[in-house]
């Protein structure tokens, strides 16, 4: 099941991604339920996965049963990153060998985070923009988790059962701001600079789903 966020006359809604269109899920619960108002979880992908299971069965039943006029062609919308509104956004760095070995350096023994800031998200054929600051603006595809219940002291074996859904990202990096000048020759005691070199706007595509 492909959900997504997208927004259309102004208005954000949760959508389904089925056979190369968009279910409206508010306008196919109202259609579908012969209901007077769609429930709140159907314009918030942050309510729809803190709500889990019940949520999702409304949603598996409107992609099997959602009626025709309700589709909608991606040319219609715009699209919002799959969760708009994320709580925090952790990014592994050196998160597969061969991208340690390109860049020279021992993956960590423990997954070493950095942080992104909500301010850089941005959605499906959403622009990347080069700030009139940046000189060298880099990428990496990205496998995105989406964490959908909080755990802590969470055993190894445990935590696929904290993953709500997967998606496609795309991390930005402002090198030019990241790394300090010298870098790495002449060592910054402080470290990088991660917030500068990976937060800007933008700096965070993530879908379409």
């Amino acid at each position: 099941m492909r959900l997504l966020t997208y927004t259309k006359n102004g208005v954000r809604k949760v959508g389904l991604f089925k056979n190369g269109e968009i279910i409206d899920l508010p306008q196919a619960y109202l259609l579908t339920y012969d209901a007077a108002e769609a429930p709140d979880f159907l314009f918030d992908m942050r309510r729809l996965i803190a709500l889990g299971g019940p949520a999702l069965e409304v949603a598996r039943y409107l992609e099997r049963h959602a009626p025709g006029e309700t589709y909608v062609k991606p040319s219609e919308i715009k699209w919002e990153p799959p969760v708009p509104n994320p709580e925090k956004i952790f990014a592994v760095a050196v998160n597969y060998k061969a991208h340690g070995q390109e860049a020279g350096v021992k993956p960590p023994e423990k997954p070493y985070f950095f942080p992104k800031f909500p301010n850089a998200l941005v959605g499906h054929e959403g622009p990347v923009v080069k700030h009139k600051v940046v000189q060298k603006l880099d990428w990496e595809v990205e496998l995105v988790v989406v964490v959908g219940r909080p755990g802590k002291y969470v055993q190894p074996e445990k935590a696929l059962d904290h993953v709500f859904g997967y998606a496609v990202g795309n991390d930005i990096s402002i090198r030019d701001w990241q790394f300090p000048p010298g870098w790495p020759q002449q060592l910054n005691p402080y470290g990088q600079y991660w917030i500068w070199g990976k937060s800007m706007d933008t700096a965070a595509p993530v879908g379409p789903y």
